[in-house]
Protein backbone atom coordinates (compact mmCIF):
# COMPACT_ATOMS: atom_id res chain seq x y z
CA UNK A 1 0.00 0.00 0.00
CA UNK A 2 1.36 3.57 -1.07
CA UNK A 3 2.15 5.59 2.16
CA UNK A 4 0.25 8.82 1.97
CA UNK A 5 2.66 12.17 2.13
CA UNK A 6 3.26 14.13 4.77
CA UNK A 7 1.46 17.52 4.71
CA UNK A 8 4.15 20.42 4.50
CA UNK A 9 3.97 23.47 6.39
CA UNK A 10 2.47 26.23 3.92
CA UNK A 11 6.10 27.66 4.37
CA UNK A 12 9.79 26.58 5.25
CA UNK A 13 10.25 25.21 8.41
CA UNK A 14 12.66 28.24 9.32
CA UNK A 15 10.24 31.32 8.00
CA UNK A 16 7.84 29.00 10.16
CA UNK A 17 9.86 28.70 13.29
CA UNK A 18 11.29 32.59 12.97
CA UNK A 19 7.44 33.74 13.03
CA UNK A 20 7.09 31.70 16.28
CA UNK A 21 4.31 29.46 14.85
CA UNK A 22 3.41 25.75 14.79
CA UNK A 23 4.78 23.58 11.54
CA UNK A 24 1.28 23.20 9.69
CA UNK A 25 -0.14 26.48 11.24
CA UNK A 26 -2.02 28.58 8.73
CA UNK A 27 -0.74 31.86 10.34
CA UNK A 28 1.71 32.99 12.82
CA UNK A 29 0.36 34.75 16.43
CA UNK A 30 1.25 38.02 15.44
CA UNK A 31 -1.46 37.71 12.27
CA UNK A 32 -3.75 36.22 14.77
CA UNK A 33 -3.73 39.23 16.83
CA UNK A 34 -3.98 41.30 13.79
CA UNK A 35 -7.19 39.79 12.79
CA UNK A 36 -8.15 39.64 16.75
CA UNK A 37 -7.75 43.49 17.09
CA UNK A 38 -9.93 43.76 13.69
CA UNK A 39 -12.97 42.04 14.75
CA UNK A 40 -12.85 43.56 18.33
CA UNK A 41 -13.04 47.14 16.11
CA UNK A 42 -15.90 46.05 14.20
CA UNK A 43 -17.70 44.98 17.38
CA UNK A 44 -17.39 48.50 18.72
CA UNK A 45 -17.75 50.66 16.05
CA UNK A 46 -20.63 53.17 16.99
CA UNK A 47 -24.31 52.36 16.24
CA UNK A 48 -25.75 54.67 13.11
CA UNK A 49 -28.97 54.88 15.13
CA UNK A 50 -28.92 58.45 16.68
CA UNK A 51 -28.28 58.44 20.59
CA UNK A 52 -30.25 59.57 23.21
CA UNK A 53 -29.56 62.88 24.00
CA UNK A 54 -29.08 63.72 27.32
CA UNK A 55 -31.17 66.82 28.75
CA UNK A 56 -27.86 68.04 31.42
CA UNK A 57 -25.35 67.18 28.93
CA UNK A 58 -26.64 67.52 25.42
CA UNK A 59 -23.90 65.41 23.66
CA UNK A 60 -25.65 61.91 23.49
CA UNK A 61 -23.87 60.10 26.60
CA UNK A 62 -25.38 59.67 29.73
CA UNK A 63 -24.53 61.77 32.71
CA UNK A 64 -21.46 60.17 34.76
CA UNK A 65 -22.21 58.57 38.29
CA UNK A 66 -22.24 59.94 41.53
CA UNK A 67 -18.30 60.30 42.61
CA UNK A 68 -17.08 59.04 39.15
CA UNK A 69 -13.29 60.18 38.91
CA UNK A 70 -13.23 63.27 36.39
CA UNK A 71 -10.39 63.37 33.86
CA UNK A 72 -8.84 66.49 32.85
CA UNK A 73 -9.08 67.80 29.46
CA UNK A 74 -6.50 66.33 27.74
CA UNK A 75 -6.96 63.22 29.38
CA UNK A 76 -10.30 63.28 28.20
CA UNK A 77 -9.24 64.14 24.32
CA UNK A 78 -6.80 60.89 24.97
CA UNK A 79 -9.66 58.99 26.17
CA UNK A 80 -12.29 59.47 23.78
CA UNK A 81 -13.68 57.24 21.23
CA UNK A 82 -10.88 55.25 21.55
CA UNK A 83 -11.62 51.10 21.82
CA UNK A 84 -10.21 49.23 24.33
CA UNK A 85 -9.10 45.56 22.55
CA UNK A 86 -8.55 42.10 24.73
CA UNK A 87 -6.18 41.68 22.39
CA UNK A 88 -2.59 43.37 23.39
CA UNK A 89 -1.49 45.65 20.19
CA UNK A 90 2.01 46.67 21.52
CA UNK A 91 3.82 44.67 18.93
CA UNK A 92 2.00 46.00 15.93
CA UNK A 93 2.11 49.61 17.43
CA UNK A 94 5.38 50.08 18.76
CA UNK A 95 8.31 52.34 17.41
CA UNK A 96 11.92 51.94 17.15
CA UNK A 97 13.93 55.02 17.88
CA UNK A 98 16.56 56.39 16.66
CA UNK A 99 18.82 55.08 20.02
CA UNK A 100 17.40 51.42 19.58
CA UNK A 101 14.64 51.47 21.69
CA UNK A 102 11.22 50.78 21.75
CA UNK A 103 8.35 53.16 22.11
CA UNK A 104 4.90 52.10 22.60
CA UNK A 105 2.27 53.98 20.33
CA UNK A 106 -0.65 52.87 22.48
CA UNK A 107 0.49 53.68 26.09
CA UNK A 108 3.23 56.48 25.26
CA UNK A 109 5.03 55.97 28.99
CA UNK A 110 7.75 58.47 30.07
CA UNK A 111 10.08 56.03 30.59
CA UNK A 112 10.37 55.83 27.04
CA UNK A 113 10.98 59.59 25.96
CA UNK A 114 14.76 59.50 25.57
CA UNK A 115 15.80 63.56 24.27
CA UNK A 116 18.68 62.27 22.03
CA UNK A 117 15.40 60.43 20.36
CA UNK A 118 13.42 63.54 19.51
CA UNK A 119 16.66 65.77 18.89
CA UNK A 120 18.04 63.33 15.98
CA UNK A 121 14.54 62.84 14.73
CA UNK A 122 13.03 66.85 14.94
CA UNK A 123 16.67 67.37 13.29
CA UNK A 124 15.64 65.43 10.08
CA UNK A 125 12.13 66.34 10.20
CA UNK A 126 11.39 69.21 7.53
CA UNK A 127 8.96 72.12 7.98
CA UNK A 128 6.17 73.09 5.89
CA UNK A 129 5.40 69.32 4.89
CA UNK A 130 8.87 69.81 2.87
CA UNK A 131 7.21 72.58 0.75
CA UNK A 132 10.68 74.29 1.44
CA UNK A 133 12.69 76.18 -1.03
CA UNK A 134 15.47 74.93 1.58
CA UNK A 135 15.29 72.38 4.38
CA UNK A 136 14.22 73.67 7.55
CA UNK A 137 13.93 71.57 10.38
CA UNK A 138 11.61 70.94 13.46
CA UNK A 139 14.55 71.26 15.64
CA UNK A 140 15.54 74.77 14.71
CA UNK A 141 11.97 75.62 15.12
CA UNK A 142 11.52 74.22 18.00
CA UNK A 143 14.92 76.23 19.41
CA UNK A 144 13.31 79.80 17.56
CA UNK A 145 9.83 79.12 19.79
CA UNK A 146 11.86 78.63 23.04
CA UNK A 147 13.94 81.76 22.24
CA UNK A 148 10.97 83.74 21.62
CA UNK A 149 9.52 82.47 24.60
CA UNK A 150 12.73 83.08 26.77
CA UNK A 151 13.58 86.66 25.51
CA UNK A 152 10.57 88.46 23.80
CA UNK A 153 7.76 87.32 26.12
CA UNK A 154 9.84 87.33 29.04
CA UNK A 155 8.50 83.87 30.45
CA UNK A 156 11.98 81.73 31.33
CA UNK A 157 9.37 79.10 33.33
CA UNK A 158 8.01 78.24 30.12
CA UNK A 159 11.70 77.21 28.58
CA UNK A 160 11.14 73.55 28.18
CA UNK A 161 7.31 73.76 27.69
CA UNK A 162 8.26 76.07 24.37
CA UNK A 163 11.42 74.19 23.32
CA UNK A 164 9.06 70.59 23.33
CA UNK A 165 6.11 72.13 21.86
CA UNK A 166 6.02 69.97 18.39
CA UNK A 167 8.08 67.27 20.05
CA UNK A 168 5.57 64.49 19.41
CA UNK A 169 6.58 65.51 15.66
CA UNK A 170 9.51 63.06 16.50
CA UNK A 171 7.43 60.02 16.47
CA UNK A 172 4.28 61.08 14.91
CA UNK A 173 5.79 63.36 11.77
CA UNK A 174 5.29 67.05 11.00
CA UNK A 175 1.82 67.19 9.62
CA UNK A 176 0.59 70.41 7.50
CA UNK A 177 -2.36 71.71 9.33
CA UNK A 178 -4.95 71.81 6.25
CA UNK A 179 -3.78 67.80 5.95
CA UNK A 180 -4.04 67.50 10.16
CA UNK A 181 -7.59 68.86 9.92
CA UNK A 182 -8.36 66.08 7.33
CA UNK A 183 -6.97 63.35 8.83
CA UNK A 184 -8.53 64.30 12.14
CA UNK A 185 -12.08 65.17 10.25
CA UNK A 186 -11.62 61.02 9.23
CA UNK A 187 -10.05 59.48 12.07
CA UNK A 188 -12.48 60.75 14.42
CA UNK A 189 -9.70 62.93 15.81
CA UNK A 190 -7.15 60.02 16.05
CA UNK A 191 -4.02 61.97 15.12
CA UNK A 192 -4.79 65.30 17.79
CA UNK A 193 -5.31 61.60 20.21
CA UNK A 194 -1.90 60.17 19.60
CA UNK A 195 -0.25 63.52 20.23
CA UNK A 196 -2.17 64.11 23.44
CA UNK A 197 -0.29 60.98 24.91
CA UNK A 198 2.94 61.78 23.28
CA UNK A 199 2.79 65.18 24.76
CA UNK A 200 1.82 63.96 28.36
CA UNK A 201 4.72 61.67 28.23
CA UNK A 202 7.02 63.91 27.28
CA UNK A 203 6.36 66.59 29.51
CA UNK A 204 6.33 63.98 32.52
CA UNK A 205 9.57 62.47 30.74
CA UNK A 206 11.62 66.10 31.20
CA UNK A 207 9.79 67.40 34.26
CA UNK A 208 7.18 70.12 33.21
CA UNK A 209 4.17 70.74 33.11
CA UNK A 210 1.62 70.86 30.42
CA UNK A 211 -1.33 73.45 31.39
CA UNK A 212 -4.56 71.35 30.70
CA UNK A 213 -7.07 73.80 29.85
CA UNK A 214 -5.99 74.94 26.00
CA UNK A 215 -7.21 78.49 27.00
CA UNK A 216 -4.58 79.11 29.68
CA UNK A 217 -2.34 81.83 29.80
CA UNK A 218 0.70 79.34 29.81
CA UNK A 219 -0.43 78.07 26.61
CA UNK A 220 -1.53 81.37 25.11
CA UNK A 221 2.39 82.65 25.50
CA UNK A 222 3.84 79.26 23.71
CA UNK A 223 0.94 79.67 20.68
CA UNK A 224 2.04 83.41 20.60
CA UNK A 225 5.66 82.59 20.04
CA UNK A 226 4.67 79.32 17.89
CA UNK A 227 2.55 81.91 15.43
CA UNK A 228 5.54 84.54 15.46
CA UNK A 229 7.79 81.61 14.39
CA UNK A 230 5.45 80.64 11.94
CA UNK A 231 5.31 84.41 10.14
CA UNK A 232 9.12 84.14 10.60
CA UNK A 233 9.83 81.10 8.67
CA UNK A 234 7.31 82.03 6.24
CA UNK A 235 8.75 84.36 4.66
CA UNK A 236 12.32 83.03 4.68
CA UNK A 237 10.87 79.91 3.52
CA UNK A 238 7.79 79.35 1.59
CA UNK A 239 7.83 81.05 -1.91
CA UNK A 240 4.65 83.28 -1.56
CA UNK A 241 7.30 85.04 0.67
CA UNK A 242 4.61 84.42 3.72
CA UNK A 243 1.65 86.09 1.94
CA UNK A 244 -0.72 82.91 2.95
CA UNK A 245 0.52 82.80 6.48
CA UNK A 246 0.27 86.18 7.33
CA UNK A 247 -3.10 86.22 5.86
CA UNK A 248 -4.12 83.63 8.38
CA UNK A 249 -2.62 85.16 11.50
CA UNK A 250 -4.00 88.22 11.16
CA UNK A 251 -7.01 86.57 12.87
CA UNK A 252 -4.94 85.87 15.57
CA UNK A 253 -3.43 89.25 15.96
CA UNK A 254 -0.13 88.32 14.81
CA UNK A 255 1.54 90.75 12.22
CA UNK A 256 4.77 91.76 10.49
CA UNK A 257 4.24 95.24 12.42
CA UNK A 258 4.31 93.79 15.79
CA UNK A 259 7.53 91.16 15.01
CA UNK A 260 10.58 92.21 17.09
CA UNK A 261 13.36 94.02 14.76
CA UNK A 262 15.89 92.01 16.40
CA UNK A 263 14.57 88.25 16.13
CA UNK A 264 15.29 86.64 12.82
CA UNK A 265 15.48 82.90 12.12
CA UNK A 266 18.48 82.99 11.06
CA UNK A 267 20.78 80.53 8.56
CA UNK A 268 19.28 77.39 7.70
CA UNK A 269 20.64 74.59 9.70
CA UNK A 270 21.85 70.92 8.62
CA UNK A 271 20.48 68.11 11.10
CA UNK A 272 23.92 67.33 12.97
CA UNK A 273 24.16 71.17 13.51
CA UNK A 274 20.27 71.53 14.41
CA UNK A 275 20.30 68.74 16.86
CA UNK A 276 23.40 69.91 18.79
CA UNK A 277 21.11 73.51 18.80
CA UNK A 278 18.19 71.24 20.14
CA UNK A 279 20.45 69.48 22.78
CA UNK A 280 22.16 72.59 24.33
CA UNK A 281 18.89 74.33 25.01
CA UNK A 282 17.14 71.06 26.43
CA UNK A 283 20.04 71.03 29.01
CA UNK A 284 20.02 75.31 29.30
CA UNK A 285 15.94 75.08 30.00
CA UNK A 286 16.72 71.94 32.10
CA UNK A 287 19.30 73.61 34.03
CA UNK A 288 16.80 76.49 34.41
CA UNK A 289 13.83 74.80 35.86
CA UNK A 290 15.78 72.61 38.23
CA UNK A 291 15.10 73.95 41.86
CA UNK A 292 18.14 74.92 43.60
Amino acid sequence: MKASKQRQPPYPRRLDERMGCRAGSSYPPVLWQYIGNDIAGRRARPSSRKPTQSVAHGDGMPPPRPGAVQLNPIRARIADREIVSAVPTERLHALTTYSGRQLSLDHCAADEIFVEDIAAALSKVCRFGAQTRVFYSVAQHAVLVRDIVVEDLDRPDLALFGLHHDSHEAFAGDIPSPLKAKLNEESGGAYDRLCDRLDLAISEAFGFSIPPDDDSDDRAVVKRADRIALLLEARLLLHDEGAGVQRQLEDHGIALEDLSSSRHVGAPLQPPDAEARFLAAHAAASGASTPA
